[in-house]
C-alpha cells in the first residue's frame, strides 16, 4: 500500500500495490470514510479530507484507544506495531499478528501525528 500525497488538488489516495484489497482493509476503509476512485478497480481510494478529528478517528478505529495526547498516541502505535511486527525474535505466529495492511496504516498515521506534533512545537 501506498500513499499519494504530492498532487495538485491536495487529495490524498491509498493506492494498493498488489491487488484487490482484503475485506478487513474494504470494512476500515468504509468506516474512516475513505472511497473507491471510480473505474480503477480498487487499486486507487481517495480519502476524506484530512483534520485532527480525522485522524483521531482512524487511530481509534485502528488501536481501540481513545485518542487524546499525540505523544502517547505514538507510543501506543509503536507498541502494537513492535507487538505483531517485532523486529527481533521471538516472532508471532503469522495467525495472531494484525494484517500487513494495518501495520501500513499504522504507518502512515503515525508520520501523520509526528508531522502534527512537529508543527506544534516548531510552529
Amino acid at each position: 500500500m501506498e500513499l499519494l500525497e504530492n498532487n495538485p488538488e491536495r487529495e490524498i489516495y491509498f493506492q494498493l500495490i498488489k491487488g484487490r484489497p482484503q475485506k478487513s482493509l474494504k470494512v476500515f476503509f468504509k468506516i474512516v470514510g475513505i472511497e473507491e476512485v471510480p473505474g480503477t478497480d480498487e487499486i486507487f481510494w481517495q480519502l476524506p479530507k484530512l483534520n485532527w478529528e480525522t485522524k483521531c478517528r482512524y487511530f481509534e478505529y485502528l488501536t481501540g484507544h481513545k485518542a487524546g495526547d499525540p505523544n502517547k498516541m505514538l507510543s501506543i502505535i509503536e507498541k502494537i506495531i513492535e507487538e505483531n511486527f517485532p523486529s527481533r525474535p521471538p516472532f508471532p505466529p503469522p495467525s495472531s499478528r494484525l494484517p500487513y495492511w494495518k501495520r501500513d496504516v499504522l504507518l502512515i498515521l503515525k508520520k501523520w501525528i509526528e508531522d502534527f506534533v512537529s508543527s506544534i512545537v516548531w510552529g
